[in-house]
C-alpha cells in the first residue's frame, strides 16, 4: 500500500511541478501578443498588477492569482507625450478627420 503512496505522490508532484500558475499563462499570452517590456507587482489584497508594454500599446492587468479571475484590463495607444487612456476604435482618429474634411470640401463647392 506504501508503494502506491509513493507512486501517486511522485506522479501528483511531478504534475505540479510542470504546471504553470495563472501569472506564467498570462505573461505567455502577452508576450505572444507583442508585449516585451512586462513588470508584476501585488496589490494589499493580494491581487497582482502587471504592467506591459509594446512598441504600440501600454497595458495594465490586475487579477487575483488564486481564481485566475482578471478584475481589470486597460490598454491604452502610445502616441508619444500622448499617452491619455483611449478607447480602442478600428478607424484610426486620423481616418476619421480625413473624412470630415474632404466631406466638407466636397459639400463647399455646392
Amino acid at each position: 500500500m506504501t508503494r502506491l503512496a509513493l507512486v501517486l505522490y511522485l506522479v501528483l508532484a511531478a504534475t505540479a511541478a510542470g504546471a504553470q500558475t495563472v501569472q506564467d499563462q498570462i505573461v505567455s499570452q502577452l508576450r505572444a501578443q507583442g508585449f516585451t517590456s512586462i513588470e508584476a507587482s501585488r496589490t494589499l489584497l493580494g491581487r497582482v498588477i502587471l504592467h506591459a508594454q509594446s512598441p504600440s500599446y501600454d497595458r495594465e492587468l490586475v487579477f487575483n492569482p488564486t481564481t485566475g479571475e482578471i478584475l481589470r484590463d486597460l490598454t491604452t495607444i502610445r502616441r508619444g507625450d500622448d499617452s491619455r487612456p483611449r478607447v480602442l476604435n478600428p478607424r484610426s482618429d486620423d481616418d476619421d478627420d480625413d473624412r470630415r474634411g474632404s466631406a466638407a470640401s466636397s459639400n463647399s463647392g455646392n
